[in-house]
């Protein structure tokens, strides 16, 4: 489906980011991830190389504009223009030691980090006179709010309006942007944010209409929609992938 075409997915050392990476490669995409954990990262490739799928990893920090910038020059150098770019890299709930949040550090992440990937990397699709696709992960916190972390809310609530900027701007250079917004998914960061997660679940479950909770798959599959000719014809547009939860009564 995406044979010959070149992706980039941030955060893809765990949950979403990881199997959104193997989903494309597994469509035959070549598949660049990035990631501030090598370790992390390196397994996402071990599972790859079990699947003989082309995934590779570079260790960098998506809110260092020049370590993305420098990543998309090597790149660039070595004859390779970005076709999709996947932004999974995201913060829920830092604390600072006085147990407030560290609203500069989701900010940095969830929002100047996307911004960064994106101009990094429309910057040498248009150069390249090529046209790409551009995938952000967002939230329903984006679109609802949130008590529990009004900053995330408030960064994802900026990448939905941010995409659509994108999209404005770039579709007459063969640029499409779109968003995906997850609801409850289960990852890593699930039990990072929330040690007790378990607990929860019989709770959540009875809150989804279609008696589940998400898992990172889920929105790997959506991600492939947008990053294929399936969805030729979209752009602005922003998918919810929860469920039904955000429909509960």
């Amino acid at each position: 489906m995406l044979n010959g075409k070149v992706a980039i997915v941030t955060g893809g050392g765990s949950g979403m980011g990881r199997s959104t990476a193997l989903e494309l490669a597994r469509n035959r995409a070549e598949v660049f991830i990035l990631g501030r954990t090598e370790e992390k990262l390196a397994e996402t490739v071990e599972w790859a190389k079990q699947e003989k799928l082309g995934v590779h990893y570079k260790v960098c920090d998506v809110s260092d504009v020049n370590g993305i910038n420098a990543f998309m020059k090597e790149l660039i150098a070595n004859g390779v223009v970005p076709d999709i770019v996947v932004n999974c890299a995201g913060v829920i709930n830092v604390k600072k030691e006085d147990g407030s949040f560290d609203n500069d550090i989701v900010f940095k992440v969830n929002i100047l980090g996307m911004m960064n990937v994106c101009d990094a990397a429309i910057g040498s699709m248009i150069s390249n006179k090529k046209s790409g696709i551009i995938i952000n992960i967002a939230s329903i916190a984006g679109h609802d709010g949130s008590s529990d972390f009004p900053s995330y809310a408030a960064s994802k609530g900026a990448v939905l309006s941010y995409t659509k900027s994108l999209a404005m701007k770039y579709g007459k250079k063969g640029i499409r942007a779109n968003t995906i917004s997850p609801g409850v998914i289960v990852t890593p960061m699930s039990y990072i944010e929330t040690p007790n997660f378990d607990d929860y679940i019989p709770d959540l479950i009875e809150m989804h209409p279609l008696r589940r909770l998400g898992n990172p798959e889920d929105i790997a599959k959506v991600v492939l929609f947008f990053a294929s000719d399936l969805s030729a014809f979209i752009t602005g547009q922003d998918i919810v992938v929860d469920g039904g939860y955000t429909l509960r009564e």
